[in-house]
């Protein structure tokens, strides 16, 4: 079930996968004129690799993981650590 609630919960992996679909913008390129397709692939793929290394870091906490309290505290952890990225990347759009 864990496991079901970490993939549920992970924004980044769906986000930069819309974002490379959508592409770069004429929106974007008028809020930051220096941005270049490079810096807008370079951005999201790093999102990408930050929200899979995050759903593979749970697995394995997860999988290790022995009582069911220790399953608790360590997934809890990680989601509220995770909510800082979040944080940060609303303070980056505006």
């Amino acid at each position: 079930m864990a496991i079901i609630v970490a993939v549920i919960t992970q924004h980044d992996v769906i986000t930069s996968l819309d974002l490379l679909r959508d592409g770069d913008n004429s929106e974007l390129q008028k809020a930051f004129p220096h941005s270049t397709l490079w810096k807008y692939v370079l951005a999201t793929l790093s999102r990408f690799i930050q929200g899979s290394t995050r759903l593979i870091l749970s697995f394995f906490l997860i999988v290790s993981t022995d009582t069911v309290v220790d399953l608790l505290l360590n997934f809890t952890a990680l989601e509220f650590i995770s909510t800082f990225d979040e944080a940060f990347f609303i303070l980056s759009k505006q």
